[in-house]
């Protein structure tokens, strides 16, 4: 089982990511773990250190912040396509970037959860899905 996780980053630093991704797979780990075999999470967060952000800068006419972001956007759905399920942290519809990788996983008919279902619901329902 290949699990996405999508969570808003703009302006978090790359602790406060990783925190959040941390708590976001522990909560899942708990709830499903007698559900799904082999629980397995891909990542889509890039630090600076990581070869492709050498790759984005090296681009031709990709120079400002912006058009980075959605060039990574671009490899992130890429990597969503990988997964079985999606989960979107807290307050994911408040971000462009968040809001473009539910539509890619609505239209493609991926799985979806959501924290909020999962923290305070009890269990695993239809409702946890779209």
């Amino acid at each position: 089982m290949k699990v996405f996780i999508s969570q808003p980053m703009s302006g978090l630093t790359d602790s406060q990511i990783l925190e959040e991704r941390e708590h976001i797979k522990e909560v899942f780990i708990e709830k499903y773990k007698d559900e799904y075999d082999n629980i397995e999470f891909i990542s889509s967060f890039f630090t600076q250190e990581d070869p492709i952000f050498e790759e984005v800068n090296q681009l031709d006419g990709i120079e400002d912040e912006s058009s980075k972001s959605l060039w990574l956007l671009g490899r992130a759905i890429q990597i969503l396509a990988t997964a079985d399920i999606i989960v979107f942290s807290h307050n994911w519809q408040d971000t462009r970037g968040c809001k473009i990788e539910f539509m890619a996983a609505k239209m493609y008919d991926k799985d979806m959860l959501f924290m909020e279902n999962i923290e305070f619901d009890g269990d695993k329902n239809e409702e946890d899905r779209l």
